[in-house]
């Protein structure tokens, strides 16, 4: 598993820890790997971002950590 798929997976499980395993609608989520490989790319852009732009600073468009 490569880094990126490494942080979709901690993100996508801590949403669904968050969430006690179920959706907005009452169903059951499903572990991560049975997600549609869109939907982990999904999360996968999603967790990259957060490290790119929140974790490493000095690559942030944030004015804060300019």
């Amino acid at each position: 598993m490569n880094t990126t798929a490494q942080y979709a997976k901690v993100a996508y499980d801590a949403y669904c820890e968050a969430r006690g395993w179920v959706s907005v609608r009452g169903d059951a989520l499903p572990q991560f790997e049975a997600q549609s490989p869109d939907r982990q790319a999904a999360c996968g852009a999603a967790a990259r971002a957060v490290v790119e732009r929140v974790l490493t600073p000095e690559t942030s468009d944030d004015p804060e950590h300019a």
